[in-house]
């Protein structure tokens, strides 16, 4: 059972709380049953921002989680934030369940950080289950420079039959599967059942946000082996079934599942995921309180909402103009005439910071033809833009460090960073 991509959907579709109470059903027809989240679980609204996702952790908790794997989203505050929820000490939050990536690396060291292991083992009376954790060794431009610090991404090769050996034979697991936050070329890991001396019984994906399933089939043994990818916010879930005989797996199905289901047939409540979530009952009331009312005409779509950002920083910094990326943008519309603090987190929820520098109009021009994938200001017109003018031009600080040629074409090659929120500086603006 497996959720991916969830992003802080505390209470959204599904909800943790549907979550939990589908696991009691399901351990009610299954003998065993994981309960496994691919990553990207801690980031993307209100609620996570102001606990740095120790309010995800304890939900966690209470769900009953096996293990989690690392996803880009887990490095927005720095990947250290949310170590201190595997350090050991109860003060200050802990997990009760491991967090698993085979292949992150700290540069300083050449070596796997001490609170994330590369794999987790799930006993079942005689049965034992090994599940390998990795993250796509691509996606490190998915995650700001300065959030990322020493660690890399290595490439997973060297990894997944090292460990796959070794839960194999020093562990002796009877069921292997790969849970990798990883998208798109589903393909390259079908040689990790095509190749190894011992294949992958089982593989789950996160990411992309995509609801697929599918197999691969092994040429040798014809067998083919299940995967599967869940949709953000849990507006699905998925299983994989694994029917085992003699400590083999000799059959399996991956079904997804939405909120009409579970609205119809999940009937055992969770008291425990319950009661967590009035925890923290007097936070997400906070969060909720009306900044300004609005027309929701006027915020209709993401290069609305991105217009609202920028105006907001092109305010707070006397900028001449201003961009957002697009993937910084998290939300399609506004739906809430009264908006929030947590709807501006959920639109915003990276901890971006403004920055800006000066450019001529010519290098601004030939920064924009370089660079697509950004939001302007919805006021801004190229033809208005004199070559040999000076302009101040804000940003977040994501765009500096991990899109090209911004520091290059700015004036004397300099920008300036502040220490200002995105999300808090559009806040500031609404308010006024």
């Amino acid at each position: 059972l497996y959720t991916s991509d969830v992003h802080c959907g505390i209470d959204e579709n599904i909800g943790y709380a549907g979550v939990a109470a589908y696991k009691k059903d399901m351990e009610k027809e299954y003998r065993y049953v994981v309960m496994a989240d691919c990553g990207d679980f801690t980031q993307g609204a209100y609620e996570s921002a102001v606990s740095k996702g120790e309010y995800l952790v304890d939900i966690m908790n209470s769900v009953g989680y096996d293990f989690a794997v690392i996803g880009n989203h887990e490095f927005d505050w720095g990947l250290e934030t949310i170590s201190i929820y595997w350090d050991g000490d109860d003060t200050n939050g802990e997990a009760n369940f491991p967090f698993v990536c085979c292949n992150l690396i700290d540069s300083k060291t050449g070596l796997r950080p001490d609170y994330c292991d590369p794999y987790a083992i799930i006993k079942y009376g005689d049965l034992k289950v090994g599940v390998i954790g990795a993250i796509g060794d691509t996606l490190e431009s998915s995650v700001s420079i300065s959030s990322i610090g020493s660690y890399y991404f290595d490439n997973l090769d060297g990894y997944i039959g090292k460990y796959t050996d070794e839960l194999k034979n020093e562990k002796n697991c009877d069921i292997v599967i790969l849970s990798v936050h990883d998208y798109d070329d589903y393909d390259k890991y079908s040689k990790y059942v095509e190749t190894l001396e011992y294949p992958i019984n089982a593989f789950i994906f996160g990411h992309t946000h995509q609801s697929l399933d599918g197999y691969y089939r092994n040429p040798s043994t014809n067998e083919y082996v299940p995967y599967i990818e869940c949709y953000t916010k849990n507006l699905n879930i998925g299983t994989i079934i694994l029917e085992v005989e003699n400590k083999k797996v000799v059959d399996s199905t991956t079904n997804h599942y939405n909120k009409g289901y579970f609205d119809y047939y999940v009937k055992t409540p969770n008291k425990a995921c319950e009661d967590a979530l009035i925890v923290y009952k007097d936070l997400i009331e906070l969060g909720d309180s009306a900044l300004c009312s609005i027309n929701l005409y006027d915020y209709d779509s993401q290069s609305e909402v991105a217009d609202l950002a920028i105006r907001a920083m092109m305010d707070a910094l006397g900028a001449d103009v201003g961009f957002v990326n697009t993937g910084g943008v998290r939300v399609k519309k506004f739906t809430n005439e009264n908006l929030t603090y947590a709807d501006i987190n959920e639109a915003f929820p990276f901890d971006n910071k403004l920055c800006y520098s000066y450019m001529t109009g010519y290098n601004l021009k030939e920064y924009l033809y370089y660079n697509s994938n950004i939001f302007l200001n919805l006021s801004f017109n190229e033809r208005n833009i004199l070559d040999t003018k000076i302009y101040k031009v804000c940003t977040i600080d994501y765009v500096v460090t991990n899109y090209g040629y911004f520091i290059e074409f700015s004036e004397d090659n300099k920008v300036y960073y502040t220490e200002d929120i995105l999300r808090d500086v559009i806040a500031d603006y609404l308010r006024k």
